[in-house]
């Protein structure tokens, strides 16, 4: 699970496809061990962006974002992100933590996402689960993946999350 993947594409009419190694979710059924594929939509409900004054002379401006967020699908709860965002000429990276409190692929629990990527005019973000921080259901849970939107002013993004238990 070392690389993120983007979602997988399938015929009209047919269901998507899924990597060799990965399952797709059942619902009502919790895997003991393996790989699950879960797709997921986030709503953010609420949103504080805070521009940081440096005394440095630099083309970047940094700042400090916290999100809430409501999520379905796959990863079923709400969260919330603390990120610090770069912003320079050429786009915007940001990078943080999301804590996660819900259900995912059947188990409840919560636990804590890394969280990187750009976001500017899109948002392209990559998830990896610090599994330390797991409880509940889902402790011993470890994973990666992603989440999107071409439209961030909407508040929607959509992802997917590859997760294995140990």
């Amino acid at each position: 699970m070392s690389d993120i993947r983007p979602p997988l594409p399938s015929a009209p009419g047919m269901p998507a496809p899924v990597a060799a190694h990965a399952q797709p979710a059942t619902s009502g059924c919790v895997p003991a061990k393996g790989l699950t594929r879960v797709k997921f939509g986030i709503q953010t409900v609420d949103h504080n962006d805070t521009k940081l004054s440096t005394k440095f002379e630099t083309p970047a401006h940094m700042g400090m974002v916290a999100t809430n967020y409501e999520l379905t699908g796959g990863l079923k709860g709400q969260a919330m992100g603390a990120y610090v965002r770069l912003v320079l000429e050429s786009g915007a990276v940001m990078d943080g933590q999301l804590v996660f409190s819900g259900t995912i692929d059947g188990r409840t629990g919560s636990v804590v996402f890394r969280v990187s990527g750009d976001c500017l005019s899109s948002i392209s973000m990559s998830l990896k689960i610090i599994p330390e921080s797991a409880t509940g259901d889902l402790r011993g849970i470890h994973g990666e993946g992603w989440y999107s939107s071409d439209n961030p002013s909407n508040g929607r993004a959509e992802g997917e999350l590859e997760i294995e238990y140990f």
